[in-house]
């Protein structure tokens, strides 16, 4: 029963530390399954690794061994019922249950989470423990866990990557860009050369945090009542590399352009840039930890 109990342990600790280290993966499948803000869904992200993790080293210590089985059945519980509706909703991606590092979809995953409750159902039926084991240290190490997450990671409404846009060009005209388009999906309901106003995302196909500001804005798009007036500049003429970026990012409504980097660098420096553009003035301008679905939304109305 030791054995069993450290083995369920360790795969709580790994599953909290495989997201940590993918935690811009998991915190977008957070705030893309969820109907929470962009900041919070980042906070949530980080108490879920802060709770796994708690409840890993409470298990492997044998601290409380029954109470942690049992509120581990209590996280599983949750964990499935979420992993449920996403098998309804015909998810099929991985759902970051190990982070990025293990592609499991959701009907995999609740088969893992069966075995685990085997796993904890015979624990609870057989392992005695001594109560007072670690008794102490038991509430004081959920503590010292958000401590050191929040260290490690901090939420983006603590520490975000704003940079000061002085040098940006803040006249944009759509016309006057030296691009080619290469796809547009029909859907799009605006003239991206007319529109009063809108939200220009310069990205690389190379950059994996532009990757993530273009998944992130599947997922505010995914969430919005209507096709929002997104365009996008991608650095490089390398048109070779779209279908894997597309299926990757699940962006497939915009207008997209490629730019050769001379023309690319005209307008921005930093990878990823998100313009926010009205009658062809730069009203802001984002990295990717500060582009928030409020940022969008509130520019739109």
């Amino acid at each position: 029963m030791i054995l069993l109990r450290i083995i369920l342990g360790v795969l709580f600790i790994a599953s909290a530390v495989l997201k940590l280290m993918s935690i811009d993966e998991f915190e977008l499948f957070v705030f893309k399954w969820s109907q929470l803000g962009w900041n919070v869904s980042t906070f949530i992200a980080r108490l879920l690794v802060v709770w796994e993790f708690f409840l890993g080293v409470a298990l492997v210590l044998g601290s409380r061994s029954r109470l942690t089985a049992k509120l581990s059945v209590a996280t599983l519980v949750g964990f499935t019922v979420l992993l449920g509706a996403l098998v309804v909703l015909g998810e099929n991606e991985n759902c970051q249950c190990f982070g990025k590092y293990v592609d499991l979809d959701p009907k995999e995953s609740i088969v893992k989470n069966i075995l685990l409750f085997i796993g904890f159902g015979v624990l609870l039926r057989f392992y005695k423990t001594n109560p007072t084991r670690f008794g102490v240290w038991y509430w004081p190490l959920l503590l010292v866990s958000f401590i050191t997450v929040a260290v490690v990671s901090p939420p983006d409404f603590l520490m975000n990557n704003r940079y000061d846009p002085t040098g940006v060009k803040m006249d944009i005209d759509m016309v006057a860009l030296d691009t080619t388009i290469v796809y547009q999906k029909s859907a799009v309901d605006f003239d991206p050369e007319n529109s009063e106003k809108q939200l220009l995302m310069f990205i690389s196909h190379s950059c994996s945090m532009c990757k993530k500001s273009a998944m992130k804005m599947a997922a505010i798009q995914l969430r919005a009542d209507e096709s929002l007036p997104v365009s996008m500049f991608i650095m490089g003429t390398d048109t070779s590399k779209y279908a894997a970026f597309m299926e990757e990012t699940k962006i497939d409504e915009y207008p997209t352009y490629y730019m050769d980097a001379s023309s690319f660098l005209k307008y921005t420096k930093q990878l990823p840039t998100i313009f926010l553009v009205e009658d062809k003035k730069v009203i802001r301008s984002y990295g990717y930890r500060t582009f928030t679905e409020r940022s969008v939304l509130d520019f739109m109305e």
